[in-house]
């Protein structure tokens, strides 16, 4: 993750934990199968077939916004993504 996003995600997620939000399902909602991130197929297909492997990346612009979206109308004004990232 670039510093620009953690940066950017950092007060949502201080706000999330604060309201007890379930961080862990919105990050699933915003994780991509390995298959989507831009790795080659034979790679991505290798990484997932490996127990224990990750089987999927983590979107940090979507899951920045998802957690935007459950924070409510408050934070309806919070500045998008920085420009760098999506």
């Amino acid at each position: 993750m670039k510093v620009s996003t953690s940066a950017w995600l950092a007060p949502m997620e201080t706000a999330a934990k604060e309201r007890n939000l379930d961080l862990a399902a919105i990050m699933a909602e915003a994780t991509i199968p390995l298959s989507e991130t831009g790795l080659s197929p034979r790679l991505a297909g290798v990484m997932e077939s490996m127990e224990g492997a990750r089987t999927g990346a983590i979107d940090w612009v979507k899951y920045g916004q998802l957690v935007r979206e459950a924070l409510g109308s408050a934070w309806r004004q919070y500045p998008d993504p920085p420009e760098d990232e999506g």
